[in-house]
């Protein structure tokens, strides 16, 4: 399996720079770097995650939007996140393909809406 990494930060206007706010335009601003966020919620199970570090996520895409603005196209992608392999220091995953796997197929088998019971949590 071919890897290809993407880089998501993008430098954005620093709108928090201006003195009184929409004191300069927006051209003349400083830059910053921003990144897309990553929020995890609802689990069961406290997760050991390092300050900063690498991962590797399985997911499905669940939507994807193309914007047109101002002359300016931006993409959009709602991610359904299945596992998250996070890497540790001596560059070793701290969970394996099968591990992964594994909770992919368990995630599969789980109700479509985890709000509503089935027979089977009755």
């Amino acid at each position: 399996m071919k890897t290809k990494t993407y880089n998501l930060g993008a430098e954005r206007p620093d709108y928090g720079s201006a003195e009184p706010a929409n004191e300069k335009p927006e051209k003349e601003l400083p830059k910053k770097m921003v990144f897309p966020s990553f929020y995890i919620s609802e689990l069961t199970d406290k997760m050991e995650i390092p300050s900063e570090g690498e991962a590797t996520i399985k997911f499905k895409v669940v939507e994807r939007r193309e914007t047109e603005r101002d002359g300016k196209s931006t993409c959009s992608y709602d991610l359904e996140v299945h596992s998250l392999a996070i890497t540790e220091a001596s560059g070793k995953p701290e969970s394996n393909d099968d591990e992964i796997e594994a909770g992919l197929k368990e995630a599969e088998k789980a109700p479509k809406n985890p709000a509503k019971k089935t027979k089977e949590d009755e």
